[in-house]
Parts: structure tokens; sequence; C-alpha cells
């Protein structure tokens, strides 16, 4: 037989007798492999001739013969003739029946005598008895004409309204009413907001309308938070001048934002209550009496309106700080009864 080494695909012829009927390990020649080579499969026809070689395998003796002798016996057995059934009994005579006693029966209609296919045969039903279709058809007396529900007025097919859809009408409701409530929220937090909302036509429960463009222009809506506290007045001989009307308190920042460069102003009346004077003055600047006593007015104007103080005591004032002002009037009327000071503008912190 000829084996192939599945590694180099060398081939080698060796003979059939030297491989055992379960196979053997071979060792290549050429690439050291070894592998089992097996016999090769017998054909049927050699498997057969194999079988008739072998004496062990062949039938036993005395075997032939059992087989002819139990041939015999059934060849016999299939030459008796079959047993012939037996006869059945015959039916027994059925007794007559008077004509009395049988019941009538009606003959098929021919065809001439048939009822048309088109026409209905009635029947009438027992008395005691109603017809099953008769009580399903039937209807009170005082109903109107019925119309069934596969036709139509018209005596064509019904069409059926399709159902109106109310899921959609439902989600646009809630949607709006969502907006509404996110509006309403957005409203109610206007004030830690970082932008500024529209202003409503109409007042909101909880909402503090803002204030218009108007109102937030004028002077006083900037300065109506704005309190003045510690005033008081004197007067102060200067060396070089003369006497010196001194008017001296603190504006204090009550609003809920900052706020920067406070202007006050003080007027001076009579008994009548004629404006005798009147002086407009940034806060944050103030000086010393000493100062008022020797310096000159030039001098004493440009201490009070130093941008310095200005800078350092009246910019960014945070809600409850305040700054102070101090006005003088120099060579005052003789005849002053009283003073009055005022805010006059306020402004908010530069962004």
């Amino acid at each position: 037989m000829i084996i192939t080494c599945p590694n180099c695909k060398t081939k080698y012829n060796l003979p059939d007798a030297k491989i055992p009927a379960g196979g053997a390990k071979v060792k290549c020649s050429k690439c050291a492999h070894v592998f089992q080579a097996k016999p090769p499969k017998l054909e049927p026809e050699d498997q057969a001739l194999d079988l008739l070689e072998r004496p062990e395998d062949q039938a036993p003796a005395g075997s032939s013969q059992a087989f002819e002798d139990a041939f015999d016996e059934a060849v016999s057995d299939a030459r008796k003739p079959a047993p012939k059934p037996q006869p059945e009994p015959e039916p027994e005579p059925e007794p007559e029946e008077d004509e009395a006693d049988t019941p009538y029966e009606e003959e098929a209609p021919t065809e001439e005598e048939a009822p048309a296919e088109d026409e209905a045969v009635e029947e009438e039903p027992a008395e005691d008895e109603t017809p099953a279709e008769e009580e399903e058809a039937a209807e009170p007396e005082d109903e109107g004409p019925h119309l069934d529900g596969d036709l139509s007025l018209d005596g064509g097919p019904s069409r059926r309204k399709p159902a109106k859809r109310k899921k959609p009408l439902l989600l646009a409701l809630l949607l709006c009413v969502l907006a509404l409530v996110l509006v309403y929220v957005t409203y109610v937090l206007q004030p830690v907001l970082p932008f500024k909302l529209p202003a409503l036509p109409f007042n909101l429960p909880g909402v503090k309308a803002p204030a218009s463009e108007q109102d937030a222009e004028s002077p006083a809506s900037r300065v109506k938070k704005i309190a003045l506290r510690n005033m008081r007045q004197y007067v102060v001989v200067n060396e070089k001048t003369g006497p010196v009307f001194v008017i001296e308190g603190k504006a204090v920042n009550t609003f809920d934002s900052p706020k920067e460069h406070i202007r006050v102003e003080a007027a001076l009346y009579d008994a009548s209550g004629n404006v005798l004077g009147s002086k407009q003055m940034l806060c944050g600047n103030t000086l010393s009496q000493l100062q008022l006593q020797v310096q000159t007015e030039e001098e004493i104007n440009t201490g009070l309106t130093s941008e310095v103080g200005v800078l350092s005591n009246n910019t960014f004032l945070k809600p409850g700080m305040d700054t102070p002002f101090m006005i003088v009037f120099f060579n005052p009327p003789k005849n002053i009864k009283e003073f009055g000071v005022k805010v006059i503008d306020a402004r908010d912190p530069a962004q």
C-alpha cells in the first residue's frame, strides 16, 4: 500500500502484510516525523472473500441439513387448502305493519312541482310556538325606523367617524402649564439672576414689578434710599476770610445694591423760608477745624473737592455703608435762621 507523510507529503510504498489490523507507528526517513499508518479499508467484495477464506467463520456442520428440513416443512404448509368460511345466518323476516300505523311520507316533488328558487316556502308555525327568527326580529311598535350599523342613510356603506384623539390636546395643555410655571419662577428669582427680564403688563402675586426706565433714570428714584445722618452746623472764624458757616454729616446707603458718587446739596433759609444761598458737593472729603481756621478759601475748596477723598470714601458703598460730607459757606448772611440738606444724586458702580 502507499502511505503519505502528513508533514512533508513524502509517499512510501509499504507492503500490506507489515501493517497489522490496528495500525502501526512509522517514521518518515526525510523529516523524521512519526505518524500512525493504518491498513487500507477493504471493499465489500474483498470483505466477503475474506470471510469465505476464514475457516472459523464458516457455517457449522449439519446447519445445511437443518435449513433444508425447515424449508420443506414451510412448503408443505403452504400447499394445504385454506378452510372454507362458514355461511352467515339469514336475517329473520320483520313483521308486517298495518297501513294505518305507517306514517305518511310525502313524495319528493318532481322538477315540475318543485317550487322556484326565488320563491320562499312559507310554513305556518304552531300555535304555541313562535319561530326563533321572528322573536329576534321582533321590535316594539313605538320605536321608529331602525338603521342597521352597516348601512348609511343613503343606502351605501356607512363610514364611521374616527375617534377624536385627546392625547395631543392634553399634551399641549400640559406644556402650556409648564411654560407658565417656568416664567413665574423666573420672575420670582429675578433679584438673584445676572440678567434683567422684560417688564410684564400685569402684576404677578409674589413678583415685584421692576421699575420702569423713566423711574430708573429719575433723580428721585436714584436717591430715595440714601439717608442723611449725624448732621450738624457750626460757625468757624477763619483768619483770612472771617466767619465760615459749616454743615457736615454722613450719607448712608440703604439700597440693596452698592452705590457711589453720592452728591448732596445744602441751602440756607431766612425766617420767611427764602433761600439765602445753596451749594452742591460730592461726599467723601472733610477738613479739621484747624484747617478751616488757617487755610485760605481756595485751599479749603480744593480740599473739599479732592478726588482722592472721593475715590477713597465715595465709591462702591455696599448696603449699610456711609460716606462723610462737609459744605462750607464763606461770609454767610447774618439773617440765617435755618438750613437744609438733601441728596441729589447717587450712581451705580461702573461694571
